[in-house]
Formats: structure tokens, sequence, C-alpha cells
């Protein structure tokens, strides 16, 4: 378990990280507020695609759970893939919303 979540945050991290970087060598190319936010407020966006990958994933380990025998046939499977898509949806809008907030607000 502790495995796959240190995975899952690792390609988040380098998810985010190349994202934060496309974002910034775009926004540099026309001068104007998408260039001014990429450039002093980098770090809000790059933990905001870091939400938005991490929730992603998880959201999608728990619909593994609710459609597959990931984890062998146990009772428990639809209660963990429910919390874990909920709070993959709750992390993922998280990520958005402070994004969006960000980028457009």
């Amino acid at each position: 378990m502790l495995e796959r979540i240190a995975k899952q945050f690792g390609l988040a991290t380098a998810g985010a990280a190349a994202l934060t970087i496309a974002g910034s060598l775009l926004s540099s190319r026309n001068p104007g507020h998408f260039q001014q936010v990429f450039h002093d407020d980098w770090d809000y966006i790059s933990v905001g695609f870091v939400l938005l990958i991490t929730g992603a994933l998880i959201c999608a380990d728990g619909l593994v759970l609710y459609f597959s025998t990931y984890g062998g046939f146990k009772d428990a499977n639809v209660k963990r893939g429910a919390l874990l898509t909920a709070g993959g949806l709750a992390l993922a809008g998280t990520g958005i919303a402070a994004l969006v907030l960000k980028l457009f607000g």
C-alpha cells in the first residue's frame, strides 16, 4: 500500500513539474497575466497540479476496486472503492479550484 502511494506521489510530482515548466514556457511567449502568474507563483501552481494528478490517480484506484477483483474477493472492496473515489475526487477538485483561482482569478 505504501509503495503504491509512493509511486503515485512520484508520478504526480513528475507530472506537475512537467506541466508547470510547460506552462511557464508557453506563457513566456506572450507577455501578459499568465506570464506574471507563472513566474511569481510557480510553487502554488505546482502544488495545484500535484493535488490534481494525485487525486486523479487515487480516484482511478477506487474505480479499479469497483470493477475488478483487484485485492481479492473481499467484502470491503466496494466500501474501499467508494472511499478512494470520493477522496480522489475531493483532492482533484481542490487542485482544480486552486489552479482556477490562481490562473483566472
